[in-house]
């Protein structure tokens, strides 16, 4: 019952998961805030290896105990601890694929057929694919001499009712670039915003800046000097 208990367990399904894939999963507390978040993967028909978070390791395997054993004891599941016997490396690059196939066997399992780039579906969903969602922007301060806050709310100028455009996620000063420089999300991303008045406005600290919305990669955007 191992793949119906991980979906209960998971907010998406694994059931149906085929074997030799992977796929993304969210598990929630009981009161349904995040309580972790790891790829699982189907080795058998009833054989899967969930990840965690790394912290969260111990945690999980205590909470996926209690779960079988006080609220589902009729699913026929066995949990092992394979953290202190396995290990995983992040293998990433334009030559990823052909690393890894140096070191199996059968190198035809991780082919562009069998393991297409981008191919765990939750990326095919409407709302990741929907024009006016809210996408990672770079932010510039118009006065380059000004700062602006993390938290504030982007808006269209004189916009100040609702919830705003979007909103600042992370500021910081740029050696490179000799002024201030943000991240955020802001809906329909940088094409629908990059020539339009924008501010990001703080009423809690009373600190309304103009903004520019620009690209997320503000330096060496083509990767020459990380390359060179």
């Amino acid at each position: 019952d191992s793949g119906e208990f991980l979906n209960r367990v998971y907010v998406n399904g694994f059931g149906k998961l085929p074997v030799g894939k992977a796929r993304y999963g969210v598990m929630l507390r009981d009161d349904g805030m995040v309580m972790d978040d790891g790829t699982t993967w189907r080795l058998g028909e009833d054989d899967y290896l969930m990840t965690t978070t790394t912290t969260n390791a111990g945690k999980v395997m205590v909470w996926l105990e209690e779960l079988l054993q006080t609220r589902w004891p009729e699913l026929r599941v066995h949990l092992t601890s394979v953290s202190d016997q396995w290990a995983a490396v992040s293998v990433a690059g334009p030559k990823a694929r052909q690393v890894i196939a140096d070191c199996l066997i059968d190198a035809a399992v991780i082919s562009a057929e069998h393991l297409p780039f981008m191919g765990d579906a939750l990326r095919q969903r409407p709302e990741l694919n929907r024009e006016n969602r809210p996408q990672l922007v770079g932010i510039f301060p118009k006065n380059r001499s000004q700062n602006f806050n993390a938290g504030a709310l982007l808006i269209s100028p004189g916009d100040e009712e609702g919830f705003g455009e979007g909103w600042v996620t992370a500021v910081t000063h740029s050696p490179a670039l000799g002024h201030w420089i943000g991240l955020g999300y802001i809906s329909g991303g940088q094409r629908l915003w990059a020539d339009k008045p924008v501010t990001a406005t703080d009423p809690l600290r009373k600190n309304d800046i103009a903004v520019e919305i620009v690209s997320p990669h503000m330096f060496d955007p083509t990767g020459e000097r990380m390359h060179d």
